[in-house]
């Protein structure tokens, strides 16, 4: 770009040459100035397109930087931590409880259906990251994208997994399997939730330097 800006410069002084050589000259001279004059219009006009080219490269070179910065942003603002996960695990483990506190039959539709809140919230949020996720991958590549060592559906599959596995046990009245699944979820969440998240910083940092 600054290459090109200086070519310009010289081709106005050389331009400003001419005009003083073409004031005092000869008809023959006279003519070898207009040939240069048609010359150093072709050549401006050449300079004045590459100038526009080398600007508009610029720009979009600019504005993809700025928009993986922005889609890293809001990625790393649609993690919650494993929030929403963690309270409909918590949510279904009291339905177990109570469940079996009281002697009821153990209905999974009826559960489904006292949990239905906290399902919405959860996939609410597995909407909102996968969202997210897809405006970055409009700006990253696969290779780029590689450096997450965990992903949102990762997380996502995780999740009703284990969901279902809790479920299932709660129909089988094993509570020591019961509280480790729970046990075994919470830090599992977390970790994931935080590896993506630690993630998303490192490429934010990259792009910062």
């Amino acid at each position: 770009m600054d290459r090109v800006v200086l070519a310009g410069c010289v081709l106005l002084v050389a331009f400003g040459v001419l005009i003083g050589v073409g004031l005092n000259s000869t008809e023959e001279l006279s003519k070898q100035v207009r040939n240069a004059f048609e010359l150093l219009n072709f050549t401006g006009g050449i300079v004045t397109a590459a100038v526009a080219v080398a600007a508009l490269t610029s720009w979009r070179r600019q504005f993809r930087h700025s928009g993986k910065y922005e889609s890293l942003r809001n990625f790393k603002l649609s993690l919650d931590g494993g929030w929403a996960a963690e309270k409909l695990m918590d949510k279904l483990l009291g339905q177990i409880k109570m469940i079996h506190m009281s002697d009821q039959v153990y209905d999974t539709m009826k559960i489904h259906e006292n949990i239905a809140d906290h399902q919405k919230d959860w996939d609410a949020q597995c909407r909102k990251v996968e969202l997210a996720w897809k405006e970055m991958s409009l700006y990253f590549d696969q290779s780029e994208l590689s450096t997450f060592k965990i992903t949102n559906r990762d997380i996502y599959q995780m999740v009703q997994s284990e969901f279902y596995r809790l479920l299932n046990t709660g129909a089988a009245g094993s509570y020591i399997e019961i509280s480790d699944i729970i046990c075994e979820f919470t830090p599992k969440i977390r970790w994931m939730t935080k590896s993506l998240n630690s993630d998303t910083e490192v490429l934010m940092k990259k792009l910062l330097r």
